[in-house]
Parts: C-alpha cells; structure tokens; sequence
C-alpha cells in the first residue's frame, strides 16, 4: 500500500460518517470563519465560549489558539504568544497553536525554528491545508539550477518540500543507492504537488512505476483544476484543492487505481453566475475558451446552496469536465468521487439502493453493475477528440457493453420498465441521464452488430430524454431512421 494511501485509511472512515457536530466543534468553526472575515471581535466571542464548553483538552487548546491568533491579527504578539503557549501545554499536537508559534518565529527572523514547527503541524494534521499553505510560503520553490551534489540535493528536499524537481532529484538520489522507501516518499510529494512543476511530476511517476510494484498497476491521469473566486477568497485555497485530489485517489484507490495528479491549479471568473452549476459551467466555459488538450477539467466553487434539490455536483457522462460544490469535507468528497465515476461511465442507481452513485446516499462502495462498468472503462483516457480516441478506442468492446446492458436492465426494471417488455411504455419520471447511458450502450451495441437491440434500447433512450424534449425527437427520428435502414437492407422489422 502506497505512503499516501496509508496516511488516509486510519481518518477518511470516521470522517465520512461523521454525525452532527458538537457545540464545542460549531463554536470553533464559527470562530474561525469570524476570524477569517476580519470580525475579531466575533471571533474573540466564539473562542472564549468554546473555551469554556469544549469537553476535551484538545477541543480547548484548539480555543486558546484562536485566540492567539485573534491577538495576532491585533498586533499583540506577547498575548498570542501566551496564548499558543497555553494550547501547547493543554495539547503539544494542536496544530493551529504550532502554526501560530511558527508565525510569530518566522516574524523575530528564526526561518528554521518556523519550518521545524510547521513540519510538526503537519505530522500532527497531514490533512490540514493551513499547515501545507503556510509552510509552502515560507519554504517556496527551489533555484532553478541542478543541485551541485549529494548533500546539497538531500538538503534541497529538506528546505524546499514542496518543490517537484527537488523530490524528483532527491527521490532519484535516494532510488540509486537502493533507498527505495526514500525515494518512493521523495516521489510521491512530487506527484501530489506537480502542478508547481508538471514536468517533474511525470518524471517522478515514471521512477516510481519502475520502482514501486503498486504504482506499475496505477493510472496516471493529470487534473486541471480550476477554482472561481469564492474558494479563491480561502488563502490556503491552492492546497485545499491539491489535497482534495490526493484525498480522492486514496478514497477510490480500491475502484480505480488511479493517481489523480494536479496538473495545473488557476482561477476563473465566474462573477454574476448564481449558486446554478450549469451556470458556473457556462461561465467557465466562457472565460477559458482554450482548455489544456490532456487531463480532467475540474471546476470547484463554494458558492452556498440556498435552495433545496440544487445540485453539488456535475459531470460530463465519460466527458472529462467536472463541476463540484465546496461542501465540509465528508459531503464534499463523496460528491467529487460520484462525479469521477461518472466521467468513467458510472450509472446513477435507485435512491434505495447502498452505492457511492445513489445521488441521495452516503455509502461509499460502488454497487456490483458500476463496479463492473468502472472496470471496464478505468483503460480510458482524457485527450482531445471525445469519445472516439478517448473511450471507444481503447476499452474491450463486448466486456463494456454487457456492463451496460447488465446496469440498464437493472435500473429500468427498478422503474418497471424492462428491457424485454416495456420498451413502448410511457416512462412516468423522465431520466436524461439514463438517456445518456442508453444513447451509448446502443452505440456499443451497433458497433457488436447488435443492430436489432441497438435500435430497441435507442427508442428506450428516447423515451427517457422525454417524446416531447428536443432530444428525445432526435433520438427517436434516429431510431426511426436506423429501423427503416435495417429493414430496407436486411428485411428486419
């Protein structure tokens, strides 16, 4: 297993299934989203309450270090050392106190102190972004020329941990003299964070296919993320989202064996969009004309919902554009795993049903019809050109398509419309995205010279756009056409 993979295991369990939060907890969110909007008497408000209600001792060290930074922002800097001081006694492990101890050495000129502190905060928290968004801004990139020798390569590592090309060069370093966790540690960091340096990121996956058996069975797929100005309002937003990514990948490492790897990290302008995610797309699509040729495209904001039954999620059904709701982190991270099954051809399930594609659920395992349609399509790529080059090129095609059959038979009998009898009936809810899942299988089907069926299932995916849509009439007048086609050539009726 993975060094990443197995920093998640023992937390992403517990943080799925988290329950309602505590008072003690809300009091220490709401203190820090004060804080965070520049309301320090708010903030100083909600701490000294949550001092006074958390039950345990690292609830009230994580309430002695908002204070301190309150302090901070004040310019008290002998408060705020009191402060972290105290979180430091009650909780040696609190890492917003260690951050704000690292602050205020980095302030009197002690850079190794700071880092040392910071690297704390993060062995304590590896998931928290504020630790990862202050350190990389007090240790920055690497100079651009190659490190002179062994030490000076092992010493860059150390001072620059975020820099790719000093993973890439350490990792190498380290793989030479047969270091091979080393290097592999080396490595990873520099997958995770390879929007900083791309080109590095590849070469660091290469080494590790040769080195590490478990990353020659895993894809690589580079994301380009793209965050629209209310998750740019975050400071620590960059490392949110890299680490969302590594999140994700630990999460469906079971399913897809994928190393879902920032390629690039920008923003875009989606200002007047509204809380809609169709609109956000609209808008994305409109301000980035020119995507990246190769890589997922995945859209993030943290515009609030207001109204029920609006979406957190979308994607393109096996496109490669996603768009995701920055919801807290247990909700969020389900909704950005549902999107990627889709864009691997993942089929939307009863609500009923105990499935990562229950849209309303909150399971994480894939139901036995997506497990199978996820291993037939996890060989797809994302380039330029769609489908063709990208899905229908490379996948088995009579595996792919009993995948689908299997998972469109199952949902159409849920809704008492089988394949068999009810091709004809009057569908009571309309299904765009069954549709979709239709509309392809039928191709599949055509291309298995299955043409027979294929027509059959492209009337059934007509009926599910809805007769009287715009694309429920294409898709039956293609039908049409297809049956007539069949019957004039072949005497098929």
């Amino acid at each position: 297993m993975p060094r990443w993979h197995r920093l998640l295991v023992a937390g992403l369990a517990a943080l799925l299934m988290a329950a309602d939060v505590p008072p003690g907890q809300l009091l220490l969110d709401r203190g820090a989203q004060a804080l965070a909007a520049g309301d320090l008497a708010e903030a100083r408000s909600r701490y000294l309450r949550a001092l006074e209600l958390a039950p345990t001792e690292a609830e009230r060290a994580r309430a002695e270090a908002g204070l301190g930074r309150v302090s901070l922002a004040e310019g008290d800097t002998d408060a705020a050392a009191r402060r972290f001081e105290s979180a430091l006694a009650r909780n040696p492990d609190c890492a917003p106190a260690l951050r704000g101890t690292a602050s205020l050495a980095e302030r009197s000129g002690d850079r190794e102190r700071a880092h040392d502190l910071l690297r704390r905060a993060i062995e304590a928290d590896p998931w928290s972004e504020a630790s990862h968004a202050q350190r990389f801004a007090l240790t920055g990139l690497a100079p651009g020329e190659p490190p002179a020798s062994e030490a000076a390569a092992r010493a860059r590592a150390a001072e620059h941990p975020y820099d790719p090309r000093a993973n890439l060069a350490a990792g190498r370093l380290r793989a030479s003299r047969g270091e091979t966790e080393a290097a592999r540690a080396h490595l990873e960091q520099a997958i995770w964070f390879g929007d900083l340096a791309p080109a590095a990121a590849r070469q660091a996956y290469a080494l590790l296919v040769q080195l590490d058996p478990g990353w020659k069975e895993r894809r690589y797929v580079p994301v380009h993320v793209f965050a629209d100005e209310t998750l740019r309002a975050r400071p620590d937003w960059e490392f949110r989202l890299r680490l969302r990514l590594l999140e994700i990948s630990a999460a469906l490492d079971g399913v897809l064996a994928t190393a879902f790897a920032p390629a690039s990290v920008t923003g875009f302008d989606a200002h007047g969009a509204g809380e809609r995610l169709e609109n956000l797309e609209a808008a994305f699509r409109a301000s980035r004309p020119q995507v990246p040729g190769r890589g997922i495209l995945a859209v993030f904001t943290e515009r609030p919902l207001r109204r029920s039954g609006g979406n957190l999620g979308q994607a393109t059904f096996l496109g490669r554009l996603l768009v995701v709701r920055s919801e807290p982190k247990e909700r969020g991270l389900r909704t950005l795993a549902h999107e990627l099954i889709h864009l691997y051809g993942g089929v939307h399930v009863s609500a009923e049903a105990p499935s990562l594609m229950n849209p309303a659920g909150r399971d994480w395992n894939l139901d036995p019809a997506n497990a199978r349609i996820v291993r037939a399509l996890r060989v797809r790529t994302f380039g330029p050109g769609g489908r063709e080059p990208n899905v229908l090129a490379r996948i088995d095609l009579e595996e792919t398509t009993n995948a689908y059959l299997n998972a469109i038979r199952t949902n159409l009998l849920l809704r008492r419309l089988g394949l068999e009898k009810g091709q004809r009936r009057r569908v009571r809810e309309l299904d765009p995205h069954l549709g979709d899942v239709s509309s392809f299988a039928a191709e599949l089907l055509w291309r298995s010279e299955r043409r027979v069926e294929a027509v059959r299932l492209l009337e059934v995916a007509g009926t599910l756009y809805g007769p009287r849509t715009p694309r429920g009439r294409a898709t039956r007048i293609r039908a049409d056409e297809l049956r007539q086609a069949l019957k004039a050539y072949y005497g098929v009726d």
